[in-house]
């Protein structure tokens, strides 16, 4: 089932991310956080994006969210998306559910652009991304450094919605969550 993250989600999630801390270069951070710090961070993306996660059994496998990409004003319409899933519980479609439930959050949401950065090792993440409809858009070459070798970042970009002039407003995640609800792996709106 998926749905929005709860408070007692969280840890769950923290678990699923330091593995990737730990033992791969999908993440580029290489110290991990504190609960209490990563407490704080998914509450900040969580008020303003869709964070999600997936239960089976009363326990979270896997969860995907989008923040915002850049720190200027005109970046408002452009999110970086990812999705993470527990080591143990991959190659079954959980991780293509929730990242088709969040891109058309996103849409819903007003989003014009999402971005997925994607270490150029990981290539099982760049074809989850194609088959999506993610583009390559650029390759940064060697910008980060981690288990002693050097990573390129692959940039993928997906077109959520038309770009207008002027564009439309962003809804809050509040607003989102008065129109929407979750029904299984779907999405669907209130009446």
């Amino acid at each position: 089932m998926i749905r929005f993250i709860e408070k007692k989600d969280i840890e769950a999630v923290y678990n699923i991310y330091k593995y990737y801390i730990l033992n791969t270069s999908i993440t580029f951070e290489i110290t991990v956080p504190t609960l209490d710090d990563f407490i704080q961070r998914v509450n900040n993306i969580a008020k303003t994006h869709p964070y999600i996660v997936y239960e089976v059994d009363n326990n979270i496998v896997g969860y995907a969210y989008a923040s915002r990409y850049g720190v200027r004003e005109a970046f408002n319409w452009s999110v970086e998306s990812t999705v993470y899933l527990d080591n143990n519980c991959k190659g079954n479609g959980i991780g293509s559910r929730l990242y088709t439930i969040l891109l058309k959050l996103l849409e819903i949401q007003g989003f014009h652009t999402t971005y997925a950065l994607i270490t150029s090792s990981n290539q099982k993440s760049a074809v989850f991304h194609q088959q999506l409809g993610f583009e390559h858009i650029t390759t940064m070459k060697k910008i980060g450094y981690k288990f002693d070798e050097w990573h390129d970042i692959n940039y993928y970009s997906l077109i959520l919605n038309q770009h207008t002039n002027p564009p439309k407003n962003i809804l809050n995640i509040e607003q989102l969550k008065k129109i929407i609800y979750f029904d299984g792996d779907c999405i669907k709106y209130k009446n």
